[in-house]
């Protein structure tokens, strides 16, 4: 890697290319190469925390879809039978060929109400999950840029 060869300036201009909170604090700590442990440990963590901050911003908002989305998909399908039942009332008989247009309607209905509620729910604020593995992977990050940190050695990258 470019920090192994010490190449700061290219880690330096490669972590500006990216938008990612790994890429950020990875520019914190390169930024403080060649100040002590300590400093660039906490410009580091001090990332991390802005990090996350942005990560979570938007959590509840996906719980509340996740949440909500099932319960639209299933009136939707509620709407779709009540239509393959109007189909038949108006028809007189049923068969797949009256019925056929309302199921559809409802069958898609849901696969549109899970495919919003599943991902949604998976990344909700109730799961430990999220945002934990980013917030984990950060701090890794740190522990990469300089392999000592933590040795309780303070000297320059």
């Amino acid at each position: 890697s470019l920090l192994e060869l010490g190449d700061y300036t290219e880690a330096l201009k490669l972590c500006e290319k990216s938008e990612t909170c790994f890429a950020t604090v990875a520019r914190a700590g390169i930024e403080l190469h060649r100040h002590t442990e300590k400093e660039f440990s906490h410009a580091m963590e001090r990332q991390i925390i802005i990090e996350n901050m942005k990560l979570e911003r938007y959590s509840n908002l996906i719980g509340t879809i996740g949440s909500t989305a099932v319960y639209i998909g299933l009136l939707g399908t509620v709407l779709g039978i009540m239509r393959a039942f109007q189909d038949i009332s108006t028809k007189g008989a049923g068969g797949i060929n009256t019925v056929i247009n309302g199921i559809a309607e409802a069958l898609v209905c849901t696969a549109v109400g899970l495919c919003v509620a599943v991902p949604a729910v998976s990344y909700s604020p109730g799961r430990e999950s999220w945002p934990a593995p980013p917030r984990a992977r950060c701090r890794a990050t740190r522990r990469r840029q300089c392999p000592w940190s933590g040795s309780g050695k303070s000297r320059p990258c």
